[in-house]
């Protein structure tokens, strides 16, 4: 405990921990300088008075520090130490050091010079003059060259690390094979009749055509609701195809048969977990490399009159055994690919379901009428 006898101070450590220490064990957080919850949830993004307070606030910085708090007992000798004393730690200085960016900060700022010193006042008014000073032994030149030289090696590792993780994926393709690298993005389908979409993507690869990353050959959305006629996915994907180098040169013969497409399904499942296939789509994948972006019609295949009343009413409609048959399918060889037994429907002029949709309407419209006659009359 430091007192003053005479004109100087007299320092003497005890070994029992104060009431401060024992406090900030139980009161500091694992993370330090937390905001309150009102702080960090915010659900106003916009505020209208800005103050110096909350320019804070919102530019604050969570780190993680280590804190040590010199700090002194100005109380007097024959006093005995209280809860309520504040002389018994009085804070001189404060160490932190930030072991992200390895900083060693002390506040107050050493002192310069003999003259220039800090001053603490106890609840006696006796006035304490302190210096800080920095008596660690300067380094020689050798051991500053050296210790450049690790710091050198340290950053040199580190960004060798930082590449090695950021192109691990990044492989040359096997030999005698060429690359056809696709990043495909689902942004969004429009005027579908029913809500619940979600998209399934097939690439049909054609002979001599390969990937190691099978898995992502097929692959499907999420469940989106209309907003506007229009269901929003955003959905992204990529994948590495593979085709033998020596075949390139068949590939501009006879691209159309030996090039890879996308086949597209769309179906839809509502609330009362009624599907309906909505469409079919068949995409040629771009032989130049660019960026493309592409509005695919669709269409599905009709059924009598029952099978549509079927579709409204409990859902199920008429489905592709094999989805490459809404294209030209690989097996086929023939010059000739006849389709005339199949019936399709655009999906613009699907008119007998908003035919169905508008008698149900003035059916309930006409309900709501009968029952309020009622009610009148009653």
């Amino acid at each position: 405990m430091p007192y003053r006898q005479g004109s100087n101070p007299i320092v003497i450590y005890r070994c029992e921990k104060s009431y401060l220490s024992v406090k900030n064990q139980t009161a500091l957080p694992a993370l330090r300088n937390r905001k309150s919850f009102q702080e960090r949830y915010n659900k106003n993004v916009i505020q209208d008075r800005i103050t110096n307070t909350t320019i804070q606030s919102n530019h604050y910085l969570y780190t993680e520090r280590t804190t040590m708090y010199v700090m002194a007992d100005l109380s007097r000798r024959d006093e005995p130490t209280t809860i309520e004393s504040t002389d018994s730690e009085t804070l001189l200085c404060t160490v932190t050091y930030d072991k992200v960016r390895k900083l060693l900060t002390i506040s107050p700022d050493f002192t310069l010079g003999d003259e220039q010193h800090y001053n603490v006042t106890n609840d006696y008014g006796v006035r304490f003059n302190y210096r800080i000073e920095h008596i660690s032994e300067e380094r020689t030149p050798l051991e500053l060259q050296e210790h450049l030289e690790d710091v050198r090696r340290e950053v040199q590792q580190q960004l060798s690390y930082k590449e090695t993780e950021l192109y691990k994926e990044l492989q040359l393709p096997p030999a005698n094979l060429s690359a056809l690298v696709i990043s495909l993005d689902i942004v969004s389908a429009r005027n579908f009749s029913y809500d619940g979409l979600f998209v399934t993507y097939f690439i049909d690869l054609p002979q001599h055509w390969s990937t190691n990353q099978k898995e992502r050959l097929v692959g499907r959305t999420q469940k989106s609701l209309l907003d506007n006629k229009t269901a929003h996915f955003s959905y992204c994907t990529d994948i590495c195809l593979y085709y033998p180098s020596n075949e390139v040169q068949s590939l501009s013969n006879n691209a159309s048969s030996r090039w890879p497409r996308l086949l597209f399904s769309v179906a839809s499942l509502d609330s009362w977990t009624r599907y309906r296939m909505e469409g079919y789509a068949a995409l040629p994948i771009p032989m130049t490399p660019d960026r493309y972006k592409f509005t695919i019609p669709t269409w599905r295949a009709k059924g009598s009159i029952i099978d549509t009343l079927r579709r409204f009413f409990v859902g199920g409609s008429y489905e592709l055994e094999d989805i490459t048959f809404c294209g030209i399918p690989i097996s086929h060889e023939d010059r000739v690919l006849d389709k005339s037994n199949l019936k399709i429907v655009p999906i613009s002029t699907d008119t007998l379901i908003n035919n169905v949709e508008n008698v149900l309407e003035q059916f309930q419209a006409a309900k709501e009428r009968m029952i309020r006659i009622r009610t009148i009359n009653s």
